[in-house]
């Protein structure tokens, strides 16, 4: 043999390390010592491999050749056998990645293959993954936890209960000494907590959970949590800047555009059928096999075929409007869950006719548990099992059918189109806006209007809004331009390339993302839409998709965006509409940043969001920040903000295409909330009234404790409320009488303009006691106003 040949010493130890390899504890077992034991001695035998390596060339000779013989000839068929017989041996069984959607039998992150996922309900694997970050909670280098995902775990509530047990004591045991154990009140309060309402729920972890909620749907109260990452806000106070009244205009001007109506439930209701059957086809074979071998023990179900099964599922599946259920025994099922899992089973029985019920009315009591003593006491751990599991799945395919998927398909304003929210619907109103602010139950939830994961950025939404609230413009805008590059488009596989619908895409998102005061080159901003629109047409998977990708139609969208960028034609026609909204779109960014930094809640500021930023879709929300810039200009309005607070103001206004003024209001807003920190803790919030011919475009409320009362209101629907003229919503000129309405509970005669410096008289109005908006925001476009001790 080659060990033969070599040199003594080098054949001795060659022989010791096979040897060793023959004897490794077999990587079938799951005793942790041998486990453990396995795993020490691959590594030494790596080290003495390499040892051999480095000191021997007739080592590495022999290995070269032996690698060569596995590796096998192309010439000859057989040379492979080795090879396979050395596959044969692995714990896998290796596949080709286009067919893993048929063939995957562990569970990953979403469709991604080599993100497998972990059994974290298993304690000692909790202890595993969490032993890195208690330690660092517990040292304080730490102070909570963002949870991305958590529709992935097993049993939610269960895991954030263990996470806030286990913070305690790895907190115990670093101030007291490991020899410690949780003091018994501590365990007590623990528990006490755990059957509290969230707005009393003092947790000892500060934790945040990345949960897309429905529009209705709350956050589950008995997860030991202090909120969202703020996608629900997000979704809120974006639609408050959408004109609600237009949505059947925009109904038809998108309509009109791309040639049919779109149904945004029958696209969702599509793209799911598609992901199920395309990217997550394994996961959904895999629960259909495991109910169809539970219902074969059962002669009163046996009837029903796996393939009956694995439809019913699919359909259901489809028909649930939420991320997923969180039942986790048949005495432990939420009227929630209940309902929702109804409400599937309806749709899914609506959609499909003339399949007979009972095949849905099986899931429904499957998944509800509620023919749990159907089955034998052996068997209902297993159907216990699939339901856990089941629910493990309906996250992943929402999120990719929906929000990766649907969401680019469906462009009638995409602004809308973010993660957490519901395209279908067009803007909310005021009285909708503070019913939300008013009806959190977690006071410390996260407030977010851009993070690593939106589609667009808040500024770039707070611009398409506007189209909102100008449609004939848009109409007649989108119209002209698409008359203009009529020839710039061409023919793939016999179909427009861009199609209409994703032309519709490129104009919106030209229109969002381009700033005429970027230091970047022309050429970067269009490498920047390239990629996006690459990454859109993919996703949306109607021409193109990732495993099957049409480069054909995608250098024709590629070449169609390169040529009418470089249009004069066209850049004449674009360049005074985008200038227009844009002017219109950073008012709508200014009062959205001052609402998320007013409204109950921690808000969070993304990374380079402080000045304007129009990023696009992850990479290109991940673009390197020029914090220095940042820096210096705070530091420079510090100083002359102190000395003329009015005047500087003012030149702000003048200067907003600067997006200094962004800065401004985050830094003078933050400066008050931390002054006031039980204010904006606990402090209530009070809805204020608005009335006058502008009452429609104003959005006020207060935030009060019994030390300060804050008032805070910011202008809406700019376009309509100045008449479609370029001019700030400032003075009575815009305000024409219009004017707030305190509180009959609220004895304060002063205010003074956080922002400004002015002083605010509250007029007397009869018994009432108003605030002319014209005073409130005579120079400013947005108002802070703190209250002044009466005298």
């Amino acid at each position: 043999s080659e060990v033969d040949d070599l040199e003594d010493w080098v054949a001795m130890e060659t022989a010791s390390v096979i040897h060793s390899l023959t004897y490794l504890p077999s990587y079938r077992s799951q005793d942790d010592d041998e486990i453990i034991a396995r795993r020490r001695e691959q590594v030494i035998v790596r080290w003495r491999l390499l040892g051999l390596f480095d000191k021997s060339e007739a080592f590495r000779t022999v290995l070269q050749t032996t690698l060569e013989e596995i590796n096998g000839n192309p010439d000859d068929p057989t040379s492979y056998d080795t090879l396979d017989d050395l596959l044969n041996d692995q714990p896998f069984r290796l596949a080709y990645w286009r067919v893993a959607t048929d063939e995957i039998n562990y569970r990953r992150f979403f469709d991604i293959n080599d993100m497998a996922a972990i059994r974290i309900e298993d304690p000692q694997v909790f202890a595993d993954v969490h032993r890195l970050s208690l330690q660092l909670l517990a040292t304080g280098k730490v102070n909570g936890l963002r949870i991305d995902h958590p529709d992935g775990l097993w049993d939610p509530e269960t895991y954030f209960w263990r996470l806030q047990a286990a913070y305690l004591e790895a907190a115990v045991k670093h101030h007291l000494g490991d020899d410690h154990e949780i003091p018994a009140e501590v365990t007590a309060r623990l528990r006490f907590l755990r059957k509290s309402q969230p707005e009393r729920a003092e947790w000892p972890l500060y934790v945040l959970v990345e949960k897309i909620l429905s529009e209705t749907e709350p956050l589950p109260f008995s997860w030991a949590v202090h909120g969202t990452t703020g996608y629900d806000f997000m979704y809120t106070v974006n639609n408050l800047f959408v004109n609600i009244t237009n949505q059947g205009a925009f109904d038809e001007i998108y309509a009109d555009f791309i040639g049919e109506a779109m149904d945004f439930h029958e696209l969702t209701a599509y793209t799911q059928h598609l992901v199920m059957s395309q990217s997550l086809t394994s996961e959904i074979d895999a629960r259909s096999t495991e109910l169809a071998r539970i219902v074969e023990q059962n002669r009163r179900y046996r009837g029903f075929t796996q393939n009956s099964l694995a439809f019913g599922l699919g359909e259901v599946i489809s028909a649930l409007n939420i991320y997923r259920t969180y039942i986790t025994g048949p005495a432990r099922v939420s009227e929630r869950d209940r309902q929702y899992v109804q409400e599937a089973v309806d749709e899914a029985k609506r959609r499909n006719r003339l399949v007979p019920s009972s095949i849905f009315d099986f899931l429904r009591d499957t998944l509800l548990m509620q023919n749990f003593e159907d089955f034998a006491k052996e068997h209902r751990a297993n159907l216990r099992e699939f339901v856990m599991k089941f629910q493990q799945i309906t996250g992943p395919v929402m999120a990719k059918s929906v929000e990766d998927t649907a969401f680019y398909i469906y462009n009638r304003l995409v602004s809308l189109n973010e993660v957490g929210g519901h395209p279908d619907r067009f803007g909310i109103t005021v009285d909708e806006f503070h019913e939300h602010n008013t009806q959190k139950a977690y006071p410390h939830t996260m407030l977010s209007t851009s993070t690593h994961d939106t589609k667009r950025s808040e500024d770039v939404r707070a611009r398409l809004n506007v189209l909102s609230d100008m449609p004939d413009e848009w109409h007649e805008a989108v119209q002209h331009w698409a008359s203009l590059n009529a020839d710039a488009k061409t023919t793939v596989s016999d179909e427009d390339a861009p199609s209409a619908n994703d032309e519709y895409l490129i104009y919106q998102t030209l229109l969002g993302a381009y700033d005429h005061n970027a230091a970047d080159a022309p050429d970067t901003f269009l490498q920047r839409i390239v990629g996006y629109m690459h990454k859109a047409i993919n996703e949306a998977k109607t021409h193109s998709n990732w495993i099957n990708p049409n480069n054909e139609y995608d250098q024709a969208i590629a070449d169609f965006e390169t040529t009418i960028w470089s249009s004069d034609a066209f850049r004449e026609a674009f360049d005074p509409f985008y200038q227009r909204v844009a002017f219109f779109g950073r008012f709508n960014s200014l009062a959205q940043v001052l609402l998320k930094l007013t409204s109950p809640g921690v808000p969070d500021i993304y990374q380079g969001n402080e000045l304007w930023d129009y990023s696009l879709v992850d990479p290109d929300n991940r673009r390197p920040v020029d914090f220095d810039r940042r820096q210096t200009l705070l530091n420079d309005m510090q100083s002359v903000a102190e000395a003329d607070r009015l005047g500087f103001a003012h030149s702000l206004v003048e200067d907003m295409p600067s997006g200094a003024i962004k800065l401004y209001v985050i830094y003078r807003t933050l400066a008050y909330r931390r002054a006031h920190q039980v204010l904006f803790e606990s402090g209530k919030y009070i809805p204020v009234k608005v009335e006058g011919p502008q009452s429609a475009h104003v959005c006020a409320f207060i935030r009060k404790d019994e030390h300060a009362t804050a008032l805070v209101m910011v202008p809406r629907l700019i376009v309509t409320l100045t008449q479609g003229r370029e001019m700030p919503p400032v003075g009575e000129d815009i305000w024409q009488g219009t004017q707030i309405v305190l509180p009959e509970s609220l004895v304060i005669d002063r205010f003074e303009n956080i922002l400004t410096g002015e002083q605010v008289t509250v007029g007397q109005e009869g018994l009432r006691r108003v605030i002319p908006l014209a005073q409130a925001l005579s120079v400013f476009p947005v108002g802070f106003l703190n209250g002044l001790a009466t005298e």
